[in-house]
């Protein structure tokens, strides 16, 4: 005599299995997952970027240097709600017509980064909450002092969406600033 599995059996199976599948999808929330690695990819780009200015100073301690507003997407930069505070520029350019206007080029050196980096998810309006705009972006700031500047990054995932889990000791939540200068920017 053969058994087998009825019908009933079979279907409590698989309901306890959907149960389970639906428990692990909204524990890994991979839409979160994503946003943190965009953000995680923030990060790098403004270090690097940081860096490279770092760099471009040591070279040129008393350069021309002016006070700009410059984002690779959005209206507005951080800590302002004017349409004009920040130009759009996605030139990716390093001699000094990009989004950062910084002529990496002139560096007695050769350039330490081969291009302006572009965020990652290319303005698409999901990012929320904090200052305006509510899209991410990168943006730099200078002032008209030589050597003081600041460099943004909209954080898009809820982890990194407050000045204390990103720690970076700028002025403003939902952003990640970093730069010679983070609290009077």
């Amino acid at each position: 005599m053969s058994r087998g599995f009825t019908l009933i059996e079979l279907l409590i199976v698989i309901a306890i299995i959907g149960i389970l599948s639906a428990a692990v999808l909204l524990t890994i929330n991979p839409g979160q997952l994503l946003a943190q690695a965009r953000d995680s990819r923030r990060v790098d780009d403004l270090a690097n970027l940081n860096s490279a200015v770092k760099l471009y100073l040591a070279d040129f301690a008393t350069t021309t240097w002016s006070a700009a507003y410059n984002c690779t997407s959005g209206t507005t930069a951080p800590g302002t709600s004017t349409v004009g505070g920040c130009a759009q520029n996605q030139t990716k350019t390093t001699a000094g017509a990009g989004w950062v206007p910084i002529n990496f080029g002139l560096m007695t050196i050769n350039s330490p980064i081969s291009a302006l980096p572009i965020d990652p998810s290319n303005g698409v309006s999901s990012c929320g909450g904090g200052e305006p705009p509510n899209v991410c972006l990168y943006a730099y700031h200078s002032s008209s002092t030589i050597g003081l500047y600041k460099l943004y990054a909209k954080m898009e995932s809820s982890r990194y969406q407050n000045n204390q889990s990103v720690g970076d000791g700028g002025l403003y939540n939902a952003w990640y600033e970093v730069g010679s200068n983070l609290s009077t920017l």
